[in-house]
Order: C-alpha cells, then structure tokens, then sequence
C-alpha cells in the first residue's frame, strides 16, 4: 500500500528525456536525501581553541563529546550517525553543487519534480552554502 508522507509522481513521459539510470533514481524511486555539509570553525572558535568536535567522512558524521568520569579521567564519547551523504569543511561550493544538486537540476529541467533547501541553526552555514563567501564591493562576482 502507500507509504504515509510519500508522494508518487504519475508518469508524464517527461522521465523519457532522461538517461535510463537519471529516470530510475530521479522518477521511479522518489525519496528524500539528507546530506550533512560540516562548515569549518570560525576565526572566534580557533582563537578560544575550541574543541572539534565533529567527524564527517563517506556516509557517517561522528559527534565527539569529551566528558569526565567519576575518577576525573578524561574520555571522549563518540555518538555516530548516518546519512546519505556527508561532507567536511574541505569540500567547495561547486563540489557540493556538482555532487547534490546538479542531479535535481538536471531532473527538474526534464520534468521531474525536485526541492533543495538548507536546513540548520543560525550561524551553521546554510547562506554560505546556498550563495557562497559574500562578495565585496570592488571584487567581480
């Protein structure tokens, strides 16, 4: 039967201009990604030696959280958690695009039905992410 929250496309025959792996994964398979962009830290998180405290590598984002046993040894507890794609503060905009959306750009002009957006606290990186480092004035763009 249906799966509650999913919503399946009827077959318009705009699949057709797709290459066959495109149509599968874009049409026939509808679903949701999540992808994890970890941003670097901030000039004020460098300069207070802040902890890193987040691992990002393939598919898994590990939070590291140091804490104190009752002895006052020093650990750090590592809580893993898997998406669908994770990537660290080395990737660039243009690799993030050509790895997550360029694909639902490519659907959405043959006719799929596609939606990209950020998601995050305040201050996580989504503007950077969505439109790039700012652009001074003076600079071309």
């Amino acid at each position: 039967g249906p799966v509650p929250g999913v919503v399946r496309r009827e077959d318009t025959g705009a699949d057709r201009k797709l290459p066959s792996r495109a149509r599968v994964e874009s049409f026939s398979n509808p679903r949701v990604e999540v992808v994890v962009r970890k941003r670097p830290r901030s000039r004020q998180e460098l300069e207070a030696q802040a902890y890193d405290v987040l691992e990002c590598t393939g598919t898994t984002c590990s939070v590291l959280e140091p804490k104190v046993k009752v002895d006052l040894t020093r650990f750090v507890d590592r809580h893993v958690f898997t998406f669908d794609a994770c990537f660290d503060e080395h990737i660039s905009n243009q690799g993030l695009y050509q790895s997550c959306v360029q694909p639902l750009v490519q659907a959405a002009v043959s006719g799929g039905k596609c939606t990209c957006f950020a998601y995050g606290q305040t201050g996580s990186g989504k503007t950077y992410t969505m439109m790039g480092p700012p652009v001074r004035e003076g600079d071309d763009p």
